[in-house]
């Protein structure tokens, strides 16, 4: 038998009785045959799953990241241009700033740009009594801040004391503490 499937199949079986056959030998093949020739198939879907293996799928991974299908460019060359688009990361707007360092600490982020040339400055509003962890803020902004931009951060702390004494409020104020670093 010339099939892997169907020696496969024909080891699964007591094989005495039918190895003189050969209409069941042929079967055997027949089924064999097809059963190989489904599993190449699954086996060429499973490849198209990641651009780094994708053969006729590649024109659908182009497309997905915004690339114009080129049928007459090699394959490598195509590959190497979904998986550049693909690790690409996107720009990072002001809003995406706020939304980074306010996730981060918890609290709530304002960014004003052009505070000088190539620079954007950062306040944090803390409301809720946690401590900010800045320089972990920082280095987030670090990692994902074009090179070029510098980034000064701020933290502003309000916070609202009451003493209560025999169920009578003896004081409340509100005091305001303000800090800045720029890193």
């Amino acid at each position: 038998m010339f099939s892997e499937a169907a020696a496969r199949m024909a080891a699964d079986i007591d094989f005495s009785f039918y190895d003189k056959s050969e209409l069941t030998q042929w079967l055997f093949e027949a089924i064999g045959r097809e059963y190989d020739e489904l599993t190449a198939i699954a086996w060429s879907f499973y490849l198209q799953l990641s651009p780094i293996t994708a053969t006729w799928a590649i024109g659908i991974w182009e497309k997905s990241v915004g690339i114009a299908p080129d049928s007459t460019t090699p394959l490598a060359v195509r590959r190497n241009a979904v998986m550049a688009q693909l690790t690409k990361r996107p720009p990072l707007s002001p809003y995406k700033i706020e939304q980074l360092a306010g996730a981060f600490c918890g609290e709530t982020a304002t960014v004003t740009e052009n505070t000088d040339p190539y620079t954007c400055s950062i306040k944090i509003t803390a409301t809720s009594g946690i401590p900010l962890d800045l320089n972990g803020v920082t280095a987030l902004l670090r990692r994902v801040k074009p090179s070029h931009i510098t980034i000064n951060v701020a933290a502003t702390n309000s916070s609202a004391i009451a003493v209560f004494t025999n169920f009578s409020v003896l004081a409340s104020m509100v005091k305001k503490y303000s800090a800045q670093f720029a890193f």
